[in-house]
């Protein structure tokens, strides 16, 4: 079933997606770090977002987590809030990749992008920002693909001649990916002037009422910062 989410204008989840982000590295009390885990947790019902799904998204962060941790030693504290400010960071973005295709990514960066046709273009961008979305899941699939191979081959023990195979390897395959994608978007003739959309783009009330709602709860976290 396509909730509410999925048919909202992709430009409209985009810039809201910008706005909860500015607004999420400018808090710092608790009470608001619960307020927006409390929407992202709605966010999540309503998008029937698969938990599996979400936690392919953090994997790849897990790293970054500790490094954080590991630089706030003398206060875990503030490390676990910024942990927690890039969770709800990663929950958003995976719902936006949830409810909006490739094709609408496409079409919505064109658009918010058209300002600076005269200096770039924005079809070139759009497509290139959609691509590495793509590609990132597919790297990892690809690495771990290899790993298995080399652990298959009785590897148990890292070293750096083995890590170099692994880069070696990933390279090899990106590039024969991006060759591929290269000449697939040849022989479907791509420019990036005088072509047609297939998504069209228009705003509607659903998102003028989703805009409301987003407003409505940083006012309310405002005043409750104020007022508290």
């Amino acid at each position: 079933m396509v909730n509410i989410l999925q048919r909202l204008d992709p430009r409209s989840k985009i810039i809201l997606l910008l706005l909860l982000s500015i607004y999420l590295f400018a808090i710092t009390s608790s009470s608001s770090f619960l307020l927006l885990s409390a929407f992202g947790i709605l966010l999540l019902i309503i998008t029937k977002l698969p938990l599996g799904y979400l936690l392919k998204r953090l994997f790849p962060f897990l790293f970054f987590f500790v490094f954080i941790l590991a630089a706030h030693y003398a206060n875990i504290l503030a490390g676990l809030f910024t942990i927690w400010r890039f969770l709800l960071l990663v929950l958003f973005a995976a719902v936006l990749l949830w409810t909006t295709t490739i094709s609408e990514m496409v079409s919505a960066l064109e658009k918010l992008l058209s300002p600076l046709r005269f200096f770039v273009s924005p079809r070139d961008i759009s497509l290139m920002v959609a691509t590495a979305v793509r590609f990132i899941p597919l790297l990892m699939h690809e690495t771990s693909q290899l790993r298995d191979a080399q652990k298959s081959r009785g590897l148990k023990k890292w070293r750096f001649r083995h890590v170099s195979q692994l880069v070696q390897g990933m390279l090899k395959k990106t590039f024969l990916k991006a060759g591929a994608i290269a000449d697939a978007l040849d022989a479907r003739c791509y420019r990036d002037k005088n072509y047609t959309r297939y998504t069209i783009l228009q705003i509607s009330y659903r998102d003028i009422v989703a805009a409301f709602v987003i407003a409505l709860v940083l006012v309310i976290d405002i005043l409750k910062i104020q007022y508290l």
